[in-house]
């Protein structure tokens, strides 16, 4: 069984109701102009050849990238199987990447996760 109640209420939690409401393109052109005002307080030169596109570029990263989950139209589809031959033994996926941001300081989670369950009357893969 598949609870969805679980990330359903994290999700409630962190993202606004309104959080959809702009388009991609309208996101990535507020990002661009807040990470130009950060790199200017920084002391960056966005004059400079190797640093006057970054703004647009890492806007671009975190909307079409980076944090494209938030986008409830990108949410994964789970493929379930009927469970033909009544298997009661428990499955395992190992070393299955991950990849995720800290929410207190915006930097880049990567690790590995293990999944392992008992397939019921139904199994994913």
């Amino acid at each position: 069984m598949i609870h969805t109640e679980l990330s359903e209420t994290i999700a409630d939690m962190l993202i606004r109701s309104d959080a959809s409401e702009l388009s991609d393109s309208e996101k990535i052109k507020k990002i661009e102009h807040h990470f130009a005002q950060i790199m200017h307080t920084l002391g960056l030169n966005l004059y400079d050849d190797s640093l006057c596109g970054t703004p647009g570029r890492v806007a671009k990263i975190f909307v079409k990238e980076i944090f494209s989950g938030l986008n409830p139209a990108n949410k994964p589809e789970i493929s379930l199987f009927e469970n033909k031959y009544d298997y009661k033994r428990m499955l395992i996926e190992k070393n299955i990447t991950l990849y995720s941001n800290c929410e207190h300081h915006f930097v880049p989670i990567i690790g590995k996760a293990h999944v392992a369950y008992i397939p019921d009357k139904q199994y994913s893969c």
